[in-house]
């Protein structure tokens, strides 16, 4: 039987493993000796980090859900043999090249937080899109364990528009949450925050065009047409309040960081964008600034307030994608009949009247 073993057991690791479990064996792995006692508390089998006495089998799957920042640490202690399925956000190239062929990417939509109680609660159910392309099928083997869970899986053939998608719209939203204190659904409900997103959003739509990135669908939406929705005046408005009402209590793990004071995701998501664009010959400013922001704040010198919404309006905005005019169609039967009527009537003006009028 496969034995799955989570490696990162936060909110998000937490979530998955338990959904697994259902079907198969789970063994958690977390850095925290608090967080281990709390899943065995709650009758789940948990060791504590680093892996080094930990006896591998030769089915064993590992699931990366460590921070992007602690990724390359996390597999050290695993076996060359064991195949890793990475739900970390962002992208990390320097991952992929420590463990070629041995590491394959997900990316995961719900949302998960931890209430007063320090339990981990699923606030916004969604999916996770996995590779297809994994040692040892590793992929099509958790995917068949999620089977029946709240946790929808998919597999797709080509797993890296399925990452940009999620990384930009973690770059826009996640990093204006985290940088304003505010919740997902609060970026939404505040104009400077919510201008904010919007702008980031467009500009690393700009970025992925020109890279000739495709997009795929998050949480039901494209990026794109989440873009269109968004600067659509009647269209914003109802967006913005369903978003609100769904996302009201789904947190950042990036402002988590800030109030601890830990590095944060910021280079794997905002900075990603920044190099795309350095490689296209162009700029995004706007990410730049929001990397600015968060270094002053992961330094101390700043602390996480909706004055950072406000700091990102001295960047100048990025064009909308240019459209094709419209092309005016006429009828078939227009093109047979000369000018235009108002022409016609003007010329028919012009000329004497043949009609006799009354009492001539």
């Amino acid at each position: 039987m496969t034995r799955f073993v989570i490696v990162g057991a936060g909110p998000v690791g937490f979530h998955l493993g338990r959904e697994i479990g259902r079907r198969s064996r789970v063994v958690f792995s977390d850095t925290c000796p608090r967080v281990s006692s709390a899943i065995r508390a709650l009758g789940h089998t948990a060791i504590e980090y680093p892996l080094d006495a930990f006896e591998w089998r030769r089915d064993d799957i590992a699931v990366l859900a460590t921070k992007a920042t602690a990724a390359i640490a996390a597999v050290e202690p695993i076996p060359q043999g064991v195949p890793i399925v990475c739900v970390s956000n962002g992208l990390n190239p320097d991952l992929r090249a420590a463990r070629a062929g041995q590491v394959a990417f997900a990316t995961v939509d719900f949302a998960v937080s931890r209430n007063g109680a320090g339990s981990v609660v699923c606030t916004r159910r969604g999916r996770i899109t996995l590779s297809r392309a994994s040692a040892k099928r590793a992929t099509e083997r958790l995917a068949a364990s999620l089977a029946g869970s709240s946790v929808r899986a998919s597999i797709a053939r080509d797993i890296e528009p399925h990452l940009w998608s999620k990384l930009l719209l973690n770059a826009s939203l996640d990093a204006v949450a985290a940088l304003t204190g505010q919740t997902l659904g609060q970026v939404f409900g505040h104009t400077g925050s919510f201008h904010a997103f919007r702008r980031l959003l467009r500009e690393g739509l700009a970025v992925l065009r020109a890279a000739r990135i495709p997009l795929r669908k998050v949480q039901g939406i494209t990026p794109s047409l989440l873009d269109r929705v968004v600067h659509t005046p009647v269209a914003s408005g109802m967006a913005a309040l369903l978003a609100r009402r769904s996302a009201l209590r789904v947190e950042s793990s990036m402002l988590g960081d800030l109030r601890k004071g830990e590095p944060t995701e910021i280079d794997y998501l905002n900075g990603r964008i920044v190099e795309a664009a350095g490689r296209m010959g162009l700029d995004a400013v706007g990410h730049r600034r929001v990397i600015e922001i968060c270094r002053d704040m992961e330094a101390g010198l700043a602390e996480p307030g909706l004055g950072a919404a406000q700091l990102l309006e001295a960047c100048p905005w990025p064009a909308p994608a240019s459209k094709p005019a419209p092309r005016r169609l006429r009828s078939p039967r227009a093109r047979f009949r000369g000018p235009p009527i108002s022409a016609t009537h003007a010329e028919r003006s012009a000329r004497p009247s043949s009609r006799k009028t009354a009492g001539a």
